[in-house]
């Protein structure tokens, strides 16, 4: 078993802090702290089993897992695991982060006061997160489904599919198969060939490139606006129904676009809201929930140092002339939303 202890206590007269937060076990760092500053500790320990060491740096289970836990989405750890590249390249991350971190203690940076403030701040920052996920998960009704369908009975207007459009489309990629001039130049050429009389849908079968051609000759039907690249949507948005639009260039290459109808958002059934609805309805709970904890955290009125505001200004180098008081300070922090 390989035994990780951090402790981070910073009190008016002494800061003792071991690096093992990002540094090997065992290393103590200790140092006098000027002035009176407020007390703030945190002490934590686990115990895990090793699974490699690398010179003199030990990488454990548990190191594994907090790594996998802040980079990788939890759906995606198994897949990591899988690949004896992927293994190897997390462990000697760990292994090397952890060693730049003991040459920060070295170096006595942790000696730092600003180093302390930033680890112990990094300390509160996950613990803040932990918990909110932790409280989200305490009040999560077991069915949100009541409340969803009283959403949706009372804001019908919000329940309804995205517009959408029907098009024919005609694409001159760029890349391997043409330069940029010659792109254009087919473009304007072909632009030139439709208004001219030849049809798009014929010329579409012929030159372009877009790879759906095959199965529909270039005519698009209701595809949701949202589906849509925001050049060639904008251009559309732009254009008369049955007329051509200037060509229009996107990272896909140049378009030749003709809308040919606009589908205006129709409601949806509850069958077909629920799923939004539930979602809107754990969404909004949750925000509830997150509010009430935050009105609880400030329950009591902030409590300034007299002259603490300015103090904090003049050291970036900020003049008192701006109209910025305690009261306006006291304001904002009381309609401040929680930091998620």
């Amino acid at each position: 078993m390989s035994s990780i202890s951090v402790s981070l206590l910073k009190s008016g007269h002494w800061v003792l802090l071991l690096a093992c937060l990002i540094v090997v076990p065992g290393h103590w760092v200790q140092a006098d702290s000027a002035g009176d500053a407020p007390a703030r500790s945190y002490s934590l320990t686990f115990e895990s089993d090793p699974i490699v060491r690398i010179a003199d740096i030990t990488v454990t289970q548990m190191d594994v897992d907090a790594f996998l836990a802040a980079r990788v989405p939890e759906r995606d750890r198994g897949g990591v695991l899988m690949s004896a590249d992927r293994v190897g390249q997390l462990l000697q991350n760990i292994a090397f982060r952890r060693s730049l971190a003991d040459l920060a203690g070295d170096s006595g940076l942790l000696q730092q006061p600003l180093t302390q403030a930033k680890l112990i701040h990094a300390v509160e920052q996950t613990l803040s997160s932990m918990y909110q996920e932790y409280f989200l998960e305490t009040v999560r009704l077991e069915d949100y489904e009541d409340i969803a369908r009283e959403i949706f009975l009372t804001s019908r207007d919000r329940f309804v599919t995205t517009p959408s459009v029907d098009f024919r489309h005609l694409l001159i990629a760029v890349g391997e198969i043409r330069s940029e001039v010659e792109a254009m130049q087919l473009a304007i050429d072909l632009h030139g060939r439709i208004m001219a009389g030849e049809s798009i849908e014929d010329l579409a079968q012929e030159y372009s490139d877009d790879p759906s051609v095959e199965d529909n000759a270039g005519l698009f039907r209701e595809v949701s606006v949202n589906e849509i690249v925001s050049q060639v949507r904008a251009i559309i948005d732009e254009t008369s129904l049955g007329e051509l639009a200037d060509p229009v260039r996107s990272r896909f290459g140049w378009h030749l676009v003709v809308p040919v109808a606009r589908h205006q958002p129709e409601k949806l059934s509850w069958e077909q809201a629920r799923e939004q609805a539930i979602g809107i309805a754990e969404d909004r709970h949750q925000r509830t929930a997150i509010e009430r904890l935050l009105r609880d955290l400030q329950d009591s009125p902030p409590d300034f140092e007299p002259g603490s505001i300015q103090k904090l200004r003049t050291r970036y180098g900020l003049s008192g002339d701006q109209d910025i008081t305690t009261e306006s300070i006291s304001e904002a922090i009381g309609e401040s939303p929680f930091d998620q």
